[in-house]
């Protein structure tokens, strides 16, 4: 009896010793140790989280969509409605990834005093003035910009530059019909890209000559970073920036040649500029513009999409912050926010070429004309 009572309970401590061995196996997995699932709150429309030094990035998942960022990331600007959690993620080691933390929702609340500024962009049109396989008529562009300001005010109209080189009308008239048509459409500004160097500058310098004979523009052309080789000094008919004003909102538009596009275009069309480096130019005008100038909203007009730069872009803070970006050059669909320094989230935006979209970016601002959200439209 005894022996069998014995046999009995070495079983019984083989198989709890089996169950401890399995539970914390379980637990640990191996010995690496989960990471605490974050705990979000919400203020206004930002979400924030704790720092966690031992997870080697988080995940966030919004509106089902999951964005991988870096640890040191503990804040997220949040869309209206949209549901957002976060987790902590392992190095499979030592550490595994946790669960998923709390889900919040940003809910808008009605700001007193609250404003919108209207923007509308086409980009890379080549030439194309009337409807052909590749694209649309600049006909249709300026319908839809006429439906919109009829539904929503007045829009800001910005071209991103290689408007004229690419089509047989516009080559012809080395791109007065498309600037003509841009006049009849009150464009606010254009932006110089690296197809306006195709016939040489000079032809479309031209245009801003004040010589009514050979076709004149109505409006500004922009390149704040278009230098003479080996100089400080833009062409005389060159803006850095315009100032626009839309319902009481002074408005700064900095316009932007992408760096080094020289080896795009031929030699002898660009041998006598260069395309510098653009941050501390933008840096430098948007501070003018806010401090001197007077203006309330500050938007960079870049010929070129490059995520490297519109993060830059989005790093200047202070009296040299950007509110939104408006990207030209690659012919790519783009629509996404960069995180500023204040939290704050801001638009980039890029057109398919050959007016087959356009870019409506809405930016609400509070009583005090200060940046809150936008909304983009494509």
């Amino acid at each position: 009896m005894k022996k069998v009572f014995s046999i009995l309970t070495l079983i019984l401590v083989v198989v709890l010793v089996t169950a401890g061995l399995i539970a914390c196996n379980d637990e640990t997995n191996g010995g690496a140790t989960y990471l605490n699932p974050p705990l979000v709150t919400l203020n206004g429309n930002v979400a924030s989280w704790e720092a966690n030094p031992n997870a080697t990035k988080f995940e966030i998942s919004m509106g089902g969509s999951l964005i991988k960022v870096e640890n040191t990331v503990t804040s997220r600007t949040l869309a209206e409605g949209v549901a957002f959690k976060v987790r902590a993620v392992g190095d499979g080691v030592n550490y595994l990834t946790s669960d998923w933390s709390n889900t919040v929702t940003y809910t808008a609340q009605a700001v007193q005093g609250a404003k919108d500024v209207n923007f509308v962009m086409i980009n890379d049109t080549h030439g194309a003035f009337t409807d052909s396989a590749e694209g649309y008529s600049i006909g249709r562009v300026d319908s839809l910009i006429t439906s919109l300001e009829n539904e929503k005010g007045d829009q800001i109209f910005i071209h991103n530059g290689d408007a004229f080189q690419g089509s047989f009308v516009c080559g012809e008239t080395y791109g007065l019909a498309l600037v003509e048509a841009l006049n009849e459409m009150s464009l606010d500004c254009f932006v110089i890209g690296n197809h306006e160097f195709d016939w040489g500058i000079d032809k479309i310098a031209a245009y801003a000559d004040g010589n009514q004979a050979n076709g004149e523009a109505n409006f500004p052309f922009l390149g704040a970073n278009i230098y003479y080789k080996g100089t400080t000094t833009r062409p005389e008919w060159i803006d850095a920036y315009t100032i626009v004003e839309q319902d009481g909102v002074k408005v700064g538009i900095i316009g932007i040649m992408g760096d080094s596009q020289e080896s795009s275009i031929l030699t002898r069309y660009v041998k006598d500029y260069d395309f510098v480096s653009p941050m501390s130019i933008i840096s430098s005008t948007a501070s003018t513009l806010r401090t001197t100038l007077g203006c309330d909203v500050v938007v960079v007009a870049t010929h070129e999409y490059d995520e490297g730069i519109n993060e830059s872009i989005t790093n200047l803070s202070g009296n040299s912050r950007i509110d939104a970006i408006f990207g030209a050059h690659t012919h790519q669909n783009k629509e996404e926010f960069y995180q500023r320094s204040d939290y704050k989230e801001i638009p980039a935006v890029q057109c398919y070429h050959k007016n087959n979209n356009l870019a409506e970016v809405i930016l609400t601002l509070d009583a005090n004309n200060d940046y809150l959200t936008a909304e983009i439209n494509k």
